[in-house]
């Protein structure tokens, strides 16, 4: 999987999840504070790219994430 092809998947995702077609989403962005994921919605974000990707993240890493950037790397 290419970055873009992550960088895709990630933003897929949480566009669907926020329902939030029109907002600038970019790398920087923090999970929790300024995109407003709960521990719950942060939950099924990983599920839905997990499955839209094939890929798994390990739990480790996904305790550690907390920008859109650190899921994209978790993907590569």
């Amino acid at each position: 999987m290419t970055r873009e092809e992550a960088k895709d998947v990630v933003f897929e995702a949480i566009q669907a999840i926020l329902d939030c077609k029109g907002i600038c989403l970019t790398e920087e962005l923090d999970l929790v504070d300024e995109l407003g994921f709960s521990s719950l919605t942060y939950f099924i974000l990983l599920a839905r790219i997990e499955e839209k990707s094939g890929k798994r993240i390990p739990e480790r890493k996904a305790r550690r994430m907390e920008t859109v950037k650190d899921i994209i790397d978790a993907l590569l």
